[in-house]
């Protein structure tokens, strides 16, 4: 659990002899500063957070954790921002552009794969299958950084190409090499197990509740994604493996989460964040007596 990681850097602390904990979290971190801050409210110096899960989210609710930290709507409205600014940018520099409205372009693509997945060209030599659920999670996996949008923009651009009957592409679309998304995959770790899932996985499974059975998700995922079409139905899911795994930690810290601490708290939130979403900053700089928020645009 969370709890035993606190405890762990609770002993790292004392071992490089620091009398408090100056400590920097990003993402998951939010949770692991808030349950260290908890746990040991008189050793914290000083926390900065950067990109915040609200703890009670995370340790409790009547939906997956994957509804209740907010994931769906966020990567949604990023997604949107990111088509946009590929319509404002043009053809010269958004290759998604070249193709119509990125808007349309995008919906097209995604129906088309609902229907048929594509065989994707690797630099190997060797094919991957892509269809829609593969497309979404790159894309939502495109977001988290300004610098993974025009990657995206060539990969949905090279995938709608390879959708169409004949597989033609324009001559902006022939800039883009088949093989580049292939290696966009695998940058995104999308092409290959990732070996920390079960560590991952432990935390989220112990931390909090998990009021579903197995078969409530199909629901829950459709109601998602009629909020949030892709996206949504993508990050309901989250939460399905902890259904299946038969252990607690007595252990565990699961709330109350209104700190005592008197260390100063610096909180930064980023506007268009798909993973830790932004109207989750400010109530969890409430939480703390001595927090500021910082608004990254």
């Amino acid at each position: 659990s969370t709890a035993n990681v606190a405890r762990d850097m609770d002993l790292l602390r004392q071992a490089v002899g620091d009398e408090q904990l100056t400590y920097l979290g990003y993402s998951y971190g939010s949770i692991l500063g808030a349950t260290y801050g908890m746990l040991f409210p008189d050793r914290v110096r000083a926390l900065a957070i950067d990109g915040t899960l609200e703890p009670s989210r995370w340790s409790g609710g009547d939906a997956s954790v994957g509804v209740r930290i907010g994931q769906g709507p966020a990567a949604g409205e990023v997604f949107d921002a990111f088509l946009d600014a590929c319509a404002a940018a043009g053809p010269s520099t958004c290759s998604l552009a070249a193709t119509g409205d990125p808007h349309q372009a995008v919906d097209t693509l995604l129906a088309r794969l609902q229907q048929q997945p594509v065989e994707l060209p690797l630099p190997d030599g060797t094919t991957t299958t892509v269809d829609y659920g593969l497309a979404v999670a790159v894309a939502f996996q495109s977001l988290y950084s300004p610098a993974g949008f025009g990657p995206l923009a060539d990969s949905l651009t090279q995938l709608l190409a390879l959708t169409e009957p004949q597989q033609t592409m324009t001559t902006q679309q022939r800039g883009v090499q088949l093989s580049d998304i292939g290696d966009w995959l695998r940058e995104l770790g999308l092409l290959e197990d990732y070996s920390g899932a079960g560590a991952a996985l432990a935390s989220m499974c112990v931390d909090g509740q998990h009021p579903l059975q197995p078969w409530d998700y199909p629901a829950q995922a459709d109601a998602a994604d009629a909020e949030t079409p892709h996206f949504g139905r993508l990050r309901a899911w989250v939460g399905i493996q902890c259904e299946f795994v038969d252990f607690v930690d007595d252990d565990a810290y699961l709330g109350p989460w209104d700190q005592t601490t008197q260390a100063p708290v610096l909180v930064i939130g980023t506007r268009l964040d798909p993973a830790t979403p932004y109207d989750q900053t400010q109530p969890y700089a409430d939480r703390f007596p001595n927090a500021t928020v910082l608004t990254v645009e």
